[in-house]
């Protein structure tokens, strides 16, 4: 649902909202797939990550906010070679404030 909204924000040229949508979806993928049981399982949550993180990215540099493409970006890299390593990296929390710029 937020990744829709992020997309409908973009759509009309509202980089600030379709960021923190995409922010909002990323929260929620991360917190759904830490509840599975096994890595395994949540295989198929990290190909919804990747894309949720490529838009993420891409509302963030629409903005011009480099602090968040950053931060999005070490994300992503963190699911990764979480994935390579089979272990579970911290759960993106949209609770957890962007650093101030």
């Amino acid at each position: 649902m937020d990744d829709a909204l992020a997309a409908c924000a973009a759509e009309q040229g509202d980089a600030p909202a379709a960021l923190a949508h995409s922010l909002a979806a990323l929260a929620r993928v991360g917190e759904q797939r830490a509840r599975l049981p096994t890595e395994q399982w949540s295989g198929a949550f990290g190909a919804a990550q990747a894309r949720l993180h490529a838009r993420a990215l891409a509302h963030a540099l629409t903005l011009g906010d480099d602090r968040a493409a950053l931060t999005v970006a070490e994300a992503a890299k963190t699911q990764s070679f979480s994935a390579r390593l089979g272990t579970r990296p911290a759960v993106w929390s949209r609770r957890r404030p962007l650093p101030e710029r």
